[in-house]
């Protein structure tokens, strides 16, 4: 049994993934930036499983979510995970309560990849209507940390335009569809223009 309700793909809990021996040597993963909450991080890897099978549909090589985390809903051995909006957002859903069934229809968007971050950037709006951008966590050898950038640093600009103008997820958008960008973020009251060269992290 699965869940839903994350905004990445799909994240599979601590039990399951130690049952289905998915963290095998040869497995390339990158830590899990994104698991981030008020309670603090949670202990998982990101990688590739082969396909997801929902009923006669195959979601072919979707990023996964390995938790090892010790508690919590990622910990429950009540489900096997989480499936999320990347993966959902390739149905129309129809939620049929009179005979107790979701219905999954296909869409255009159905055989399009789902690409991990590939900039190794995490980012939070803060400050007054959520229209500053800072960045929260820097992957390891990614193009984030090969550009410099820092946890704390405030995002100005993207290829000149102001940030202010984008919402959070208009602006990972345009930082995820890239090859690169140049970016302008202050940090310690200095302005400083970073080149960002983008690149799958799995």
């Amino acid at each position: 049994m699965f869940w839903t309700g994350s905004g990445g793909a799909l994240i599979l809990n601590k039990p399951f993934v130690e049952s289905e021996h998915f963290l095998t040597p040869d497995r390339h993963t990158v830590p899990w930036l994104e698991g981030q909450g008020l309670g603090g991080g949670i202990d998982a890897s990101v990688g590739r499983i082969t396909g997801l099978q929902i009923g006669h549909f195959l979601i072919k090589n979707p990023e996964a979510v390995f938790s090892r985390a010790a508690d919590g809903a990622f910990a429950s051995a009540e489900s096997q995970g989480n499936i999320g909006a990347l993966i959902l957002e390739k149905f129309k859903i129809i939620l049929d309560y009179k005979n107790n069934r979701v219905i999954l229809e296909p869409n255009a968007r159905f055989d399009d990849p789902i690409d991990y971050n590939r900039s190794g950037l995490v980012l939070e709006s803060v400050g007054e209507n959520y229209q500053t951008f800072k960045i929260k966590a820097v992957a390891e050898d990614s193009p984030a940390s090969d550009a410099g950038l820092r946890v704390g640093d405030t995002l100005i600009a993207i290829d000149g335009q102001q940030v202010s103008e984008l919402s959070l997820s208009e602006l990972r958008f345009k930082v995820q569809r890239a090859k690169a960008r140049e970016l302008l973020v202050e940090r310690d009251g200095a302005r400083l223009k970073v080149p960002l060269k983008l690149r799958d992290l799995i």
